[in-house]
């Protein structure tokens, strides 16, 4: 796994796997591994007012 990617992709109201998952990254990064984060949060929402269409 040393050279592979990997992708957590949690919820911020999950009480459990959120905390969990940032304690996780922070002592990967404690042993110098590369975290990267995603400040942007995604929106599910469609972006034109219902259409199902990205505009």
């Amino acid at each position: 796994m040393k050279d592979k990617n990997l992708w957590i992709v949690v919820c911020e109201g999950d009480t459990k796997a959120f905390p969990g998952m940032n304690e996780a990254t922070a002592r990967w990064e404690a042993l110098w591994s590369q975290v990267a984060r995603n400040k942007d949060f995604w929106d599910s929402s469609p972006r034109d007012g219902g259409s199902g269409q990205d505009v």
